[in-house]
């Protein structure tokens, strides 16, 4: 379970931005060096194209994303996700 990004996203009201270096590290740890991006899609539950817009910056990564990367790879989510953007308003 991956409290940490709900935490992230609830507490401050965030937007989470992965952390491609360290995902890529973690993916190729967990599937192996020459793991694609359409396996590594496979391996969290996601399209291929949604893994890319999340990888190259595109899209923010929505908690249920975070959740399932967290613990696909056995992560905390300080570890693969930066806070880019709070919400106005947001404690």
């Amino acid at each position: 379970m991956c409290m940490k990004a709900h935490d992230l996203l609830t507490a401050s009201g965030a937007r989470l931005r992965l952390k491609t270096e360290a995902f890529d590290r973690l993916a190729r740890e967990a599937l192996g060096a020459d793991a694609s991006d359409s396996k590594i899609a496979a391996h969290l539950g996601v399209d291929k194209s949604s893994l890319s817009q999340f990888r190259n910056g595109h899209r923010y990564a929505s908690l249920r994303f975070a959740e399932r990367t967290c613990a696909a790879f056995n992560a905390v989510a300080d570890d693969l996700f930066e806070v880019v953007q709070v919400r106005e308003g947001a404690a």
